[in-house]
């Protein structure tokens, strides 16, 4: 009998390779269409003396679990200003400002992806990965907070958005509802959500991880039978 190993290992390594492509997490919204340098006005300060919660909108066409928030941020890279690579809070509100997710990421939580295409040194790309973030299909609002006294966290406002972002002036506070600080000339956050489709979080992989475990097993039992029985007499 022509032996089946070769078709089992080819299987093992397919389902390897779809077990790693289904832990990819897809762009689900991305602010503007270039984090560019060239795009960026200013940066938009949050901790600036303890108030500046930056806001901005953004829309999803369906559920969606979102794994990864990616943000940019002006950060030191060691060059001696006051941008220090610090922790900050994301909050998700409803467009009327009901607040419908919070998490705190401390500066170990966050992870320097890198510089900006054509920036400067000191405006990089960082990225969270939030917790239990499920939203149903719609536009939200989202917020990058931090108010640790002495540090000056600085989101990145671009010019070729929607324009929807703005800054409150409600010291210490989160509030959607606040008071917009003026003046202000109309910007956007730079800031992609990735993550998966669908109301729960990997809800294809279970069935993925079941399939391949069955194969495994499958082979696993032909091998016993194959065995040869051993004589004792």
């Amino acid at each position: 009998m022509k032996s089946k190993l070769p078709l089992v290992a080819g299987a093992a390594l397919a389902c390897v390779s779809l077990l790693s492509s289904a832990r990819a997490d897809p762009i689900l919204f991305q602010s503007v269409p270039s984090f560019d340098q060239s795009h960026v006005l200013f940066g938009v300060c949050s901790a600036c003396d303890g108030r500046f919660s930056a806001f901005d909108q953004f829309t999803l066409s369906g559920a969606s679990n979102i794994t990864t928030v990616q943000l940019a941020q002006v950060v030191d890279n060691g060059l001696g200003m006051n941008f220090p690579f610090s922790g900050f809070t994301i909050n998700i509100f409803t467009l009327s400002g009901t607040r419908l997710f919070s998490e705190a990421f401390s500066t170990a939580q966050v992870t320097l992806v890198g510089p900006i295409p054509n920036g400067v040194p000191f405006n990089n790309i960082v990225s969270v990965d939030p917790v239990g973030l499920s939203l149903a299909a719609g536009s939200y609002l989202i917020s990058f907070y931090d108010n640790t006294p002495g540090l000056n966290f600085h989101a990145i406002g671009y010019g070729n958005g929607a324009n929807l972002a703005f800054q409150t002036n409600t010291t210490n506070s989160d509030d959607s509802t606040a008071p917009v600080e003026p003046p202000l000339a109309p910007f956007s956050l730079g800031f992609v959500l990735e993550g998966v489709p669908g109301p729960i979080v990997g809800a294809g992989l279970p069935g993925l991880i079941a399939a391949c475990g069955g194969l495994l097993g499958w082979w696993r039992r032909r091998q016993k039978i194959a065995l040869p029985c051993k004589s004792y007499s």
